[in-house]
């Protein structure tokens, strides 16, 4: 995370998210995927929400594409190109979603004061 605006008089261009989830009860990468096919491809997310989104099941070995792929975020996300540190941020999610939504109406109040 970086204050872009302020750093360098710019809006974001993108988020960049990775998401660490178990696949549901019932579900595949398959089924999951056709389901839900506007979260899982890249380019429709970038287009549609400005978010640079990437997946990673959690409970299956980790393959050594995706060890290569954390390895790349965090040396890619850690720095600015003047390589100056940035952060991560993590979001705890449960099934309903309650963490979320708390943030975002911390959030909304803390853009009011």
């Amino acid at each position: 995370m970086e204050h872009v605006e302020e750093k360098e008089s710019r809006p974001p261009n993108d988020v960049d998210v990775v998401t660490f989830a178990y696949l549901p009860e019932g579900e595949t990468q398959k089924t999951l995927a056709k389901r839900a096919q506007h979260l899982f491809d890249t380019k429709k997310t970038k287009q549609n929400f400005k978010v640079d989104a990437y997946f990673v099941q959690l409970g299956s070995p980790i393959t050594n594409r995706e060890v290569r792929s954390i390895s790349y975020w965090y040396s890619m996300w850690s720095h600015r190109r003047d390589f100056m540190w940035k952060g991560f941020v993590q979001v705890e999610l449960d099934d309903r979603g309650e963490n979320v939504k708390n943030i975002l109406n911390q959030m909304r109040e803390e853009q009011h004061d």
